[in-house]
Parts: C-alpha cells; structure tokens; sequence
C-alpha cells in the first residue's frame, strides 16, 4: 500500500498546509492551508505541489492593484503623446490610424508595455514640442523618435511628401536615397519649379549648357501644352467621334478604350486619318494645306489627355497594390494580436480585464 504524502506544516508560496481535508471524488485530495494574510482556504494538492497556487487569492488582487497603480504622470504632456501614439498604431477606431496603424507603422515593444521605458527613453517634452519619427515610414522606437517643434516637424513631413515620377510613387526621402540627391534640393526645386521631373533629374550642381537646355526644354512644353488649349478654347475645337463631334472639355469624359469606339483612341484614329487625307507633299510648293495645323494641334491635345489618363491609370493601380498590401498586413498584425490573447495565462487575462475596468 502507498503510503499518503503528508504535507502538514509545508509552505507552498504564502501557504502552509494544516490538514487533509476528505474530498468525495477518489484519487483527489485536498488539503486545508493558512495563508498569510490569515485566510484559510481548500486547496487540491497537485495546485500545491505544482505551484500552480501559492495564496488564497490576495496574491493576484496585489499584483493587480500594483497594476493599476498609476505612476502619477497620466496627466502630462508625455503621458498624452504616449497614449496617442499607441492609439493612432493599435486602436482601429482612432482618426489617425489610417495614417499609421493602417501604413504598418508600429510602437516597440518596450515602450508599448511601459509609459515609464517610454518617459525614460524620451526624457521630458521641451516647450512647444511633441513626438516627431526621424524617418516618417519607420517605427515608434528610441532611434527613430526625438521630441520637435512644429517648424521641424513640418520640415520632415515637407521631405516625406509623397509624389509619383514615371509610375512610380515614393516620398521625397525615398526618391532622394534613389536619384543621389538631397530631400531638401528635391522638395525646395518643387516649391521654386512646380516640376518632379526637373526635381528628381536635375544634377545637385547644375551649370552645364546641357543642364539649363534641360531645364529650359521641360519648361517650354509645359508652356506650349497651355498655349495649345488655350487656343483650342479660343477656336471651340470640335473632335469627330461614332456619336457626333466633342468639344475639348468633353474628351476628358471618354475611356482610352471602349467596345462600342466611344473613345480617346478611335477619336486620335480618326483625326490622323483626317491629317493624312489632306496632307500633300510638293517638291516644289511650300504654302501650308488649310486646315492642317489645326488637325495636328488637335492630334496633339488629344494625345495629350491620353497621356494623362494612362499615367493616373498606373497611379490608381500601383495606389490599389498598396492599399491591398496594407490590409493583408493589418489582418497579420490582428491575427498575431489574437494569437498572443490566446496565449495569455489566467492571471495575466484577468489582470488585463481589470485594468480595463
């Protein structure tokens, strides 16, 4: 016969076993015990030998209490930058979370758990200062954060605007690590020039001939694409179509392609026939053929608007990559988020639910 483990007079924790106690289920045995605090309570051996228990329950209603200690700082400044941070990353519902959450922007772990790791990593908020990223597409962490005015602030968001250049869209930091030049040449030649493609092409050091015929040449089409429908406005242009003659305004209507030819491409088809038909090649003779000018300027605008339309068709697609990519990585991020509850213990799940109380 097995002799019974007697565990009188043992400590487990703040425990001290005073006697078994008969239970009515077999091969269960429980065991009475005084707590420290001077509650007694009935506890089943194996929690004691486990560990698994080691108080009457005051334990965990002091670790708990600790928890929700405040560390009287939840009224500062630094307090309400943390908590915005933490919302604008984690809280679906926050107005900012689009910008931060929703773009994968992420708080470190230390400071996600500790306002305390965070006041000490940050240090105190200067006058007329708030929590700045270094790098607008990285993380909340100690290399990427410092505390800035808003003049610096709006210096690093000028820098991190985004802007698209040949179907490709980045901020300006970005394209300034790609083209070798610096975020603020790029973002003061768009203040000065209004022109990415003079931004982003231009050499830092300009001066060659080649340089300024560079910048002169992109200046001038863009000039002469305005001189073009101004005088199309002037001359009330009409443009043949399946469905009648179109004005210009109307032109920005029309798909690139369509089934039924109601379109950008059957309306530029149908003016180069038009230009074709009438034009006469003379060895001899130099006079213009009437109306040909005004074919090849309407050719030109129409090109023009397609043009447009496919390159706001790549920006679309590349903009629903994006936002595709975004959600995917939300929905990660939601799902490791509901992986680590899962894993949670008791304790630790009943202590979360009283600091939400």
């Amino acid at each position: 016969m097995v002799k019974k483990l007697d565990l009188t007079g043992q400590k487990f924790g703040r425990l001290t076993a005073i006697e078994e106690v008969k239970s009515p289920e077999k091969n269960y045995t429980r065991w009475l015990c005084k707590c420290e605090c001077g509650n007694e309570k009935v506890i089943a051996r194996a929690s004691l030998r486990s560990g698994e228990t080691e108080s009457c329950g005051c334990l965990q209603k002091e670790e708990v209490s600790k928890r929700r200690k405040t560390h009287g700082l939840s009224r500062t400044k630094e307090y309400y930058s943390w908590k915005s941070m933490l919302n604008r990353c984690y809280n679906m519902k926050d107005v900012g979370y689009k910008n931060y959450g929703g773009r994968g922007i992420t708080v470190c772990e230390e400071w996600r758990e500790s306002f305390e790791t965070f006041l000490k990593d940050m240090g105190k908020s200067p006058e007329g200062s708030s929590i700045d990223r270094i790098n607008n597409d990285g993380n909340y962490c100690p290399e990427n954060c410092k505390w800035s005015t808003k003049q610096e602030q709006n210096s690093n968001t000028r820098q991190n605007k985004i802007i698209t250049f040949n179907g490709k869209t980045q901020t300006i930091s970005a394209w300034a690590r790609e083209v070798g030049i610096k975020a603020q040449t790029i973002a003061r030649r768009l203040d000065s020039w209004g022109n990415i493609e003079l931004a982003l092409t231009l050499p830092s050091k300009y001066g060659k001939i080649t340089d300024v015929i560079q910048i002169l040449n992109v200046l001038n089409k863009e000039k002469q694409m305005s001189n073009i429908f101004e005088t199309a406005t002037r001359k009330q242009y009409r443009y043949p179509s399946v469905k009648g003659d179109l004005t210009t305004e109307q032109l920005w209507e029309l798909k690139l392609l369509s089934s039924n030819q109601f379109d950008l491409n059957n309306v530029a088809i149908a003016l180069n026939k038009s230009l074709k038909a009438i034009t006469e090649e003379s060895f001899v003779s130099v006079k213009p053929t009437p109306g040909k000018v005004d074919l090849e300027t309407k050719l030109e605008i129409v090109k023009h608007i397609i043009a447009y339309k496919q390159d706001e068709q790549a920006k679309a697609r590349d903009a629903a990559d994006k936002a595709a990519k975004r959600e995917k990585l939300v929905q990660v991020l939601a799902n490791k988020q509901d992986e680590a509850l899962n894993n949670m213990s008791e304790d630790e799940i009943r202590a979360k639910l009283a600091e939400l109380e």
